[in-house]
């Protein structure tokens, strides 16, 4: 028994995340967190055991539930990060403390708590604060607060990796084709050209996706085949 249940899962996150050797990755935005999520968790499957936060679990109780139950032996582990509020992500951020951390989009989820989409923006921003030094933020370079919140990366001396449809970003789609029941994508990712095939994905999932697995600096070829399987989970 436990005086406090909150402070001491907390505690216990705390001590799992200082203890781990993973490498952690934290997603926040205002859609596709969860979908994101799970196609990260499985394809990074294919690279060491890797332990993901269940279903959307990613407010105050979900993230140190999902940290509490990270093993010592996970080589990685996504976690989804969620808000209300402005000041959510900040405290649950500072518990996960990501090495890499990516923003899907901005939109208008919860705009009933916000002044404004700037304010979402700031919000969503918070994660930035927590990333863990000389670590990574991934963004979408589509996004119309993509310089604001590259630029909040920079001051706090983050590698910025975009992804989008725009030519600029890092990791672009070049071209994208039908074949029967699959979408043929060639993608440039940095200097590489790679060529895949997907079924019903939200292509920016799969080009954060890829921005992730090249940031870790994972064999790209080696996912090609699991895409091609690949099938999102319903809802």
């Amino acid at each position: 028994k436990v005086k406090n249940s909150i402070s001491f899962l907390n505690n216990f996150a705390k001590l799992k995340r200082e203890r781990s050797q993973a490498k952690i990755i934290a997603i926040t935005g205002s859609a596709g967190k969860t979908s994101l999520k799970n196609l990260i968790k499985d394809l990074l499957h294919n690279f060491g055991r890797t332990y993901s936060s269940p279903k959307s679990f990613n407010n105050h109780l979900g993230v140190p539930i999902s940290l509490s139950n990270l093993s010592f032996d996970d080589k990685f582990g996504v976690f989804e990060v969620g808000m209300s509020r402005a000041g959510e992500i900040h405290k649950l951020s500072k518990l996960v403390k990501p090495n890499i951390g990516i923003i899907t989009n901005i939109g208008e989820a919860h705009i009933e708590n916000f002044k404004n989409l700037r304010k979402i923006a700031e919000a969503k921003g918070e994660i930035i604060n927590n990333i863990k030094k000389n670590g990574t933020l991934i963004l979408n370079r589509d996004d119309n607060f993509f310089r604001f919140l590259k630029k909040k990366g920079e001051f706090k001396k983050l590698k910025i990796v975009s992804f989008g449809m725009n030519r600029g970003a890092d990791i672009h789609l070049i071209r994208m084709s039908k074949i029967k029941n699959t979408n043929r994508l060639v993608v440039k990712v940095k200097e590489k050209i790679l060529i895949l095939q997907v079924k019903n994905i939200n292509i920016y999932n799969t080009l954060s996706s890829l921005a992730l697995l090249n940031e870790l600096k994972l064999d790209l070829n080696k996912i090609i085949k699991p895409f091609k399987n690949y099938e999102p989970v319903e809802g």
